[in-house]
């Protein structure tokens, strides 16, 4: 959704209609008003008007000015500068939208020029570069993290030390992206504007486009949590296989990073190999896989579904056997060759949603090294070559990982009462689930720790993206940890497992992050610290 809010300058000269034009129109037909004026060129197009005579001139396009990104982390945006606005205003600057709490840097060297706490933009702040070009950020957050309660602590809201006439470096933390004043209500963003040494508004977008992506804000405390962390999620597997073989690993299995679904049930016979999961990318072998293979001695390397026919030759070339299991582009078929290979001597398989990728990295940390095979299912309907599978493994119980809209209690009630599981009409069913996926993610945790895992190793990854989490589970398996899932973001969403953090933090010895900050912000791992009290 777009910045209501005009200008910095327009709401401090108190231009700012809340009547706006769009706001009166029915809800649905304002989504969708709204989302033409996130298109360049909409409003001339659609005739909605034209900026009125005698308003500030601003330049077209914006200059290729050098800066850093003013937003750590992934956020979206579009060209929306110049799109008009009711009340004689033109929209000046441009919308970042993101998530709660995630960390503002300084685009440039400079001083704090302006700062507010109030008003139609919110809290928000002005820095002027040492070359007398101004940078506004507006909306910054205002809510106790994790609630929308308007009640947030200023450490919340400003960088330590931001205050007007603070003196500060490119990529120095300065705020929070939040929702305050009148984004109330909207997609949390940054409403992120650009003036020259003359005061005219220019684009930012250019320079947005060509700004410099930091991980991480600069001059921040080094975190006493490590992260386990690469450039992309092929590196970061690859940062969790050192980590875990330091002394390297006779057997690999190796999966395409953009399916979750199959690197599921593939990171439970990667734990039954006693080797990592390492990931690949694109229609060739990344280098930096193959370098890790070198590094640990691999002979062997499984290749799971939808990882391309050229990789696995690529990787037989080196002299290495390659086993491929699984077919392209059919999970389901995928969990099953993979599930035929892990066995079912323990007489448990995991039952988890093909869609839902949160509650799978869940299942995975605590059937990985068990020899429980990971099987998939839709929300409502059980493929039969799932049933099949667990069938002819001489299964007796199904953990069902995930609430009733997740897997539905149909399907529970199915294998209940018509599994066909080994030795009986109907298989025996336990559910792990919570209110929602950080709650699921403990009450997995907490099974694990029935079952013998320690709470001394404990591997922290977002709940809000898979890529930097696939690889925890055979991780978690081989230190005898636990994998839990936390709210990346930062936003506070995570209660249950930061509760549970707290809960055990003098149990807890060896700590980590899967991911870096585009994963898991700064915010987040503040956040992490403080359950543990590591302060």
């Amino acid at each position: 959704m777009a910045c209501r809010g005009a200008s910095s300058e327009g709401v401090r000269s108190g231009r700012y209609d809340p009547a706006d034009a769009v706001e009166r129109v029915p809800p649905l037909r304002r989504r969708f008003l709204l989302s033409l004026l996130l298109l360049p060129g909409v409003v001339g197009a659609l005739g909605l008007g034209e900026p009125p005579a005698g308003a500030q001139t601003a330049v077209d396009h914006g200059p290729a000015r050098a800066m850093v990104f003013p937003v750590i982390g992934n956020v979206s945006y579009t060209d929306t500068f110049g799109a008009y606005r009711s009340g004689e205003r033109t929209h000046e600057g441009q919308d970042l939208l993101g998530n709660k709490m995630q960390e503002l840097v300084a685009v440039a060297d400079g001083r704090i020029t302006y700062q507010s706490n109030g008003g139609l933009a919110g809290y928000s702040l002005a820095l002027t570069d040492d070359d007398g070009w101004v940078y506004t950020y507006l909306h910054l957050n205002n809510d106790t993290p994790g609630t929308d309660d308007g009640n947030a602590s200023i450490e919340d809201t400003f960088g330590p030390g931001i205050v007007k006439g603070a003196r500060v470096v490119a990529g120095q933390l300065v705020g929070y992206l939040g929702d305050s004043g009148n984004a109330e209500g909207t997609t949390p963003h940054v409403h992120f504007e650009l003036k020259d040494p003359t005061g005219v508004t220019v684009n930012a977008y250019t320079a947005l486009q060509g700004a410099r992506h930091l991980d991480a804000a600069i001059g921040s405390e080094p975190s006493p949590i490590p992260r386990l962390a690469g450039a992309d999620r092929v590196a970061t597997a690859v940062a969790v296989s050192k980590a875990g073989w330091p002394g390297g690993a006779a057997e690999v299995v190796l999966d395409a990073g953009d399916r979750y679904d199959e690197a599921l049930p593939a990171s439970v016979l990667a734990a039954a190999r006693s080797g990592p999961l390492l990931l690949t990318t694109g229609a060739t072998l990344p280098e930096v896989v193959t370098a890790e293979l070198d590094r640990l001695h691999a002979t062997k390397v499984t290749v799971v579904g939808s990882v391309p026919a050229v990789v696995g030759d690529a990787i037989a070339a080196t002299g290495r056997t390659v086993v491929r299991l699984g077919v392209a582009g059919d999970p389901t078929t995928t969990a099953v060759a993979l599930a035929n290979e892990v066995g079912g001597a323990g007489g448990v398989a995991v039952l988890v949603n093909d869609s839902r990728f949160a509650d799978g990295v869940s299942a995975t940390a605590v059937a990985a090294g068990r020899g429980w095979p990971v099987l998939l299912t839709g929300v409502s309907t059980v493929p039969q070559r799932t049933v099949d599978a667990w069938r002819s493994l001489g299964v007796r119980t199904l953990v069902i990982v995930g609430g009733t809209s997740v897997v539905a209690q149909k399907i529970e009630d199915f294998v209940r009462t018509s599994g066909r599981c080994a030795g009986s009409v109907g298989c025996t069913v336990e559910r792990l689930a919570g209110a929602d996926r950080y709650a699921t993610s403990v009450a997995v945790v907490q099974r694990s720790l029935e079952l013998g895992r320690s709470v001394a190793t404990v591997l922290l990854g977002t709940g809000t993206s898979y890529a930097d989490v696939l690889a925890s589970g055979p991780l978690a398996s081989h230190f005898g940890g636990l994998a839990l899932l936390v709210d990346g973001s930062g936003a506070g969403a995570d209660a249950a497992s930061r509760s549970f953090l707290t809960a055990n933090a003098s149990a807890v010895k060896q700590v980590s992050i899967l991911g870096g900050s585009g994963a898991v912000s700064g915010a987040a791992d503040r956040a992490l610290q403080d359950a543990l009290g590591l302060h």
